[in-house]
């Protein structure tokens, strides 16, 4: 008997990412799923013994990954990540998206209940306009519900893999967008 992880993917686009790579001089080696490839850097041997799942949160992505005694039992790659919170904040606060990007590194937060009502950022305009002054906790309000969205779509896919309630260990979550603070505060709820 073996235990096996199948997991598929587009040939062609591993192909032409392997030549890529040849073509600036540089060998392949292997390839790895990028799940495991986190997991193997933030997960422990134990962590994954007892149950656990990693949510690595990228830019474009969230990419989650269940281990339990000691095997990877389920991957999947859920459509969301940072850049959709940039996203948000750029129409909310209608500033450009790499103001918006700017502001979420400087003062965004998962929860509207780690920010002072008075305190209050500056938002630079488009067009040449003025920059404005927005009350920070606008930040939190337009960030929560992706942030909460995005922790919903974790579950559900918990849910959806048979492993709910099955992970001893928790989570552990990885990846820059889990540096916002009060992620793990939300991801615990």
């Amino acid at each position: 008997e073996v235990d096996v992880h199948i997991v598929t993917g587009a040939v062609t686009s591993a192909q032409n990412l392997i030549r890529c790579v040849s073509r600036a001089g540089l060998d392949v080696v292997d390839i790895v799923l990028q799940p495991l490839a986190s997991s193997a850097a933030v997960l422990t041997h134990e962590e994954k013994d007892l149950g656990v799942v990693m949510v690595d949160i990228g830019g474009g992505t969230t990419d989650i990954a269940i281990f339990v005694e000691g095997c990877i039992r389920h991957s999947a790659v859920l459509p969301i990540g940072g850049s959709h919170l940039t996203g948000d904040l750029a129409m909310g606060l209608k500033t450009a998206p790499e103001e918006a990007e700017k502001i979420k590194l400087k003062y965004g937060v998962a929860s509207s209940l780690l920010v002072n009502e008075d305190e209050g950022i500056e938002v630079p305009s488009v067009g040449g306009r003025p920059p404005r002054v927005m009350p920070r906790a606008l930040v939190a309000e337009i960030l929560s519900p992706r942030v909460e969205e995005m922790f919903e779509l974790v579950l559900r896919e918990i849910r959806r893999a048979g492993y709910d309630g099955m992970l001893v260990a928790g989570g552990v979550l990885t990846g820059g967008t889990s540096l916002l603070p009060g992620m793990a505060e939300v991801a615990e709820h």
